[in-house]
């Protein structure tokens, strides 16, 4: 078997130009199917409220092995449902902060979540951005595990939110 060489040299990349490799393009129903098919209510699709975004994707790695970092803006009072992933994540509060059950994550402090360990979180009054490292996204699986009522309540905020969140740019459909 034969061993690829590493890779010398920086990668540079903007919001607007980034490093990422030459992916096969997704099919948003198929994708939505799968999720509704874990759990997920079709209507945490349609309420918005996030826009993210994936910068760099070491165009080197592996599904297996591969070094990603994207961001996330949420509005204010956006939830993110409790879910884990295959994979550890890395988090960095670039902007407003983080509600983590009883504690606070702001601008400059983070936090980082094991593989497979359960979370939810929810982006204060100003709302939030923030950058997620990862040690590989391909072939990560998230696994949803917000009870129905926690799915309730998700939606239900969404719902009240969703034309205050469109108004300020954060449709459905714009990421997240």
């Amino acid at each position: 078997m034969a061993v690829k060489a590493k890779r010398r040299g920086l990668s540079i990349f903007t919001r607007e130009k980034p490093v990422t490799p030459e992916m096969p393009a997704r099919d948003p129903a198929e994708a939505n199917a799968v999720r509704i098919a874990a759990g997920v209510p079709e209507g945490y699709f349609r309420i918005g409220g996030a826009a993210a975004g994936m910068l760099f994707m070491d165009p080197d790695g592996s599904d297996e092995e591969r070094f990603t970092l994207s961001w996330v803006r949420m509005a204010p009072g956006y939830i993110i449902p409790r879910h884990s992933h295959t994979s550890a994540c890395l988090y960095y509060v670039t902007e407003g902060e983080l509600h983590l059950g009883k504690q606070v994550v702001g601008a400059g402090g983070g936090f980082f979540v094991p593989f497979d360990a359960p979370y939810t979180y929810q982006a204060g009054p100003d709302g939030a951005e923030v950058l997620e490292f990862r040690a590989t996204t391909s072939g990560m699986v998230t696994h949803w595990s917000e009870s129905p009522e926690g799915w309730e309540r998700v939606v239900a905020n969404g719902e009240a939110h969703r034309d205050e969140w469109i108004a300020a740019g954060f449709g459905p459909g714009t990421g997240g």
